[in-house]
């Protein structure tokens, strides 16, 4: 399984704190930017709420991928 990070979270700690479980169960992740998002994803984990949302929404990645 593959799993895109999008936003910046709601404190400095979210990021390194979601990547430590994805990584204790096994789970391939990376940083979804314009850089990476022609990168194949499983699904995109959004950090922020739903500013967060609205946001990976209005930019131009690819919305059949399940976003939670």
């Amino acid at each position: 399984m593959q799993v895109g990070i999008f936003g910046s979270g709601l404190a400095e700690s979210s990021p390194s704190y979601l990547k430590q479980i994805l990584d204790d169960f096994g789970i391939n992740h990376f940083n979804l930017n314009s850089k990476t998002k022609s990168k194949k994803a499983d699904c995109i984990l959004v950090l922020g709420g739903d500013k967060g949302v609205r946001n990976y929404f209005h930019r131009t990645f690819n919305s059949s991928i399940p976003v939670l």
